[in-house]
């Protein structure tokens, strides 16, 4: 397939649809640096980093995910809430199906790169986007604000340690967390205690605090 540069140049890389992270453990270490769908343009030397929707299966951690090109999401959230849409051929209304039912969309690179973090150092994806969800959630002076949120890493206390983008402009802000929340959260999953947001995190198979909270709002 070609991928394009910004110095006009359209070029051929060779890209797999599927991969697995067993079998091409670097693969997981380009994800993590950010080398990952990156490619060196023949004309002017730049690097290229493209999205390419991906299937990404890593069974011993029993996972597989799609990785969705930003570009694609407003389609991937569409199939994952279940609307439908009109085939001009048959003229009947059709689910619009976008990902499998065995894969777990990540929209963009930063989803996907920190997905994977989660898994890797052993924690619950689900419990962790609650967690989010609840740290925005509780967050003062973040109204009318598009804030993001990813986890970044375990620090040497055992807390959590967070990315925080949107507080202020050109900034990332760096959060730590408690581990004792996460560790509520997952409690709480765990005695399937009722709550909205324990269901709410997901959209068909899309898993985010993002489903719930959304970018820039004003309450």
């Amino acid at each position: 397939m070609k991928i394009h540069c910004p110095c006009d140049k359209s070029f051929e890389i060779e890209h797999h649809a599927k991969i697995n992270l067993d079998k091409e453990p670097e693969i997981l270490k380009k994800i993590a640096d950010g080398s990952y769908l990156t490619f060196k343009c023949p004309q002017c030397g730049r690097k290229v980093r493209s999205e390419i929707k991906t299937r990404i299966e890593w069974p011993s951690k029993k996972l597989v995910l799609l990785f969705v090109p930003e570009a694609d999401r407003i389609a991937c959230l569409s199939s994952c809430s279940g609307l439908k849409e009109i085939n001009e051929k048959t003229k009947k209304a059709e689910k619009i199906e976008y990902e499998k039912a065995d894969e777990t969309p990540v929209i963009g690179y930063s989803e996907l790169a920190e997905r994977l973090a989660v898994v890797e150092a052993g924690l619950d994806p689900h419990a962790m986007e609650v967690l989010k969800f609840f740290i925005l959630d509780s967050g003062k002076d973040i109204k009318g604000k598009k804030i993001k949120i990813f986890f970044h890493s375990i620090c040497n206390d055992g807390n959590f340690e967070f990315y925080v983008y949107g507080l202020k402009e050109d900034q990332v802000a760096v959060m730590k967390i408690p581990v004792r929340l996460y560790d509520s959260v997952c409690q709480d999953i765990k005695n399937n205690k009722k709550s909205e947001v324990f269901t709410a995190v997901y959209l068909g198979n899309y898993l985010s605090y993002q489903n719930i909270f959304t970018e820039g709002r004003d309450s």
